[in-house]
Formats: C-alpha cells, structure tokens, sequence
C-alpha cells in the first residue's frame, strides 16, 4: 500500500488528467476522513479529489454495502458531491425495505422521502400485510402500497438475471489444484503450532485453553500457507499503520531462535511440476442483479 503522499499524488493526476479510479470503500473512507494523514495540505488535495468537486460519474459495485445509513462507509460516500451516481448489487435485499430506501436515496436523494415518511407509507402498510393472521383489508393495502413503490421506482432500478449476459458468457470453467507448501512454509507452519498457538506447550503468556484463538490461528497460518510475504507484510504495515516501503521488503519477522530466524531465498520456492487438478463445468449460477 502506498503512503498518503503517493497516493495524493496518483490522486492529483488523475483529476488533472482524467480516466478511471478505481478505488475500494474502506481506503475511500479513510483518506476521505483523514485517517493517519497529519498534512493539512493532503487533506485538502483528498477532499478536493473524491469529495468537492470529486469525480464526474460515481459508480458503486456490490453496492449493497451501503445498505445502512449510519455506517462510517455510507456517512463518507454521501459526501461526494457528484448526484451522477450507479449502484450495482447481486444481492437479494431480503425485502429490507430500510436498507433498500438507503440505497436508493444514495442514487436519487428524496425520492422516497425521509425515513420516517418512507415507514409510515410503505413499510408499515406492506409488514402488515405479511402477517400470517393479516386480514383481507391489510393484504389489499399491502398490495396497493406494494405496486406503487414498484411504479416510483421504475425509471430508477433496473432488475436483470442471468439470461441477459447467458449467450455472451463463455463456458464457465472451474480448477482445483493442490499444491504442496514450500520447505520455509512447512517451519513457520511447524513453529507456529509448536509455540505461538493456544494448544503450543511453549506459549509464553500462554492464551488459555486451546482453540480459544481459533479464527486468529486460523488468520496467520492462512498467510504462511498462501505466501510468507503475506504474513511479513501484514507484521510491516502494522508497523507502518497501513502501508510499508519497498526496500524494507527483504526485512523479515524477527526471532530470539536461530532455527526460527528465517529469509526468503530462491531455494525456497518450489519447482515446476505437474499439478493434478479436477475439472468442473457448469453452465452460469450467476445471481440476480440490480442496477440502481
């Protein structure tokens, strides 16, 4: 991750000369808030960049992240100033009609009105109606309500499934592969089951009784799996708060133990083999999407 001077820099550069951002939600929010940026001037040029004047065109993918309102995310992006704004979303809304309002009033600001209204004319009509004991009028009601949110919101919310994109989609094709851990990896795995987790003999400070730090376990030892670097990076940009330099990259996690003190070398990556794999196809599974 680049420091804030880069990334006000990149930032700059774009707006100067145009193109495409392409930028995720937690990072907006944070140089949005300022968040371990000190530099007055970087929050200018950051707040100029993404919030006034900001971008031209907004558009928002798995956009059912902003579903609530009070969330940090949801408070960071209503303060673009751009209305040019899409929401993309695969995910059912589960008939939230709270979190749905959320989302359409980040697209269309008022058009369902304030929360409270939005409730007391649609929520409220359309819950009681779904009641098992509802009567006949609170079904009719519900309906009624139900047909004239779907009218409001039908130059605003476009709903596709899969057959719009089935006969441009490939053939959709799915690999395992199994791959065996490098030598480096099978120590740091070893060491760190050994000494560092609840069920380690060695634990100093111990962590009480074994698989109470499951998920954390289960965290570290991903990384060690996936890639060493995975868990030196994670331990420089703790060090850093949030971002780390490139030539502190040959740096590893340092160790008391000489048999634990170990370096990424090119004898530790592994050789080119022939990987067995299983192939599966299957013909989409895409979900329904909407387009706000």
């Amino acid at each position: 991750m680049k420091s804030p001077q880069d990334q006000s820099i990149l930032l700059q550069k774009w707006q100067d000369s145009g193109g495409v951002m392409v930028i995720g939600y937690e990072m907006y929010r944070n140089l949005v808030q300022g968040r371990n940026v000190k530099s007055k001037k970087l929050k200018t040029v950051f707040n100029k960049t993404l919030v006034d004047p900001g971008p031209d065109f907004v558009v928002c993918d798995e956009g059912h992240i902003l579903k609530n309102e009070a969330s940090a995310v949801s408070k960071a992006m209503n303060l673009i100033r751009s209305k040019r704004r899409i929401i993309l979303t695969g995910t059912p809304l589960q008939n939230n009609l709270i979190e749905y309002h959320c989302m359409v009033n980040f697209v269309k600001e008022n058009l369902l009105g304030s929360i409270t209204d939005f409730r007391n004319r649609f929520i409220n009509p359309i819950q009681n109606g779904q009641c098992a004991d509802s009567t006949t009028t609170n079904v009719q009601v519900m309906k009624k309500h139900d047909h004239i949110l779907y009218e409001m919101l039908a130059g605003c919310v476009q709903r596709k499934d899969c057959t719009t994109l089935a006969e441009f989609l490939p053939p959709k094709h799915e690999y395992v592969l199994a791959v065996r851990m490098t030598s480096i990896q099978c120590k740091l795995y070893q060491y760190y089951l050994d000494h560092l987790t609840g069920t380690g003999s060695t634990r100093e400070g111990g962590r009480g009784k074994a698989g109470t730090k499951l998920f954390q376990d289960f965290q570290i030892l991903s990384r060690i799996w996936t890639h060493p670097w995975c868990l030196q990076l994670d331990y420089i940009s703790k060090e850093n708060k949030g971002y780390f330099e490139e030539d502190r990259m040959n740096e590893f996690i340092p160790s008391d133990s000489d048999e634990t003190s170990l370096s990424l070398s090119s004898d530790d990556y592994p050789k080119k083999k022939k990987f067995k794999g299983k192939k599966r196809t299957s013909s989409g599974g895409h979900e329904d999407a909407e387009v706000i």
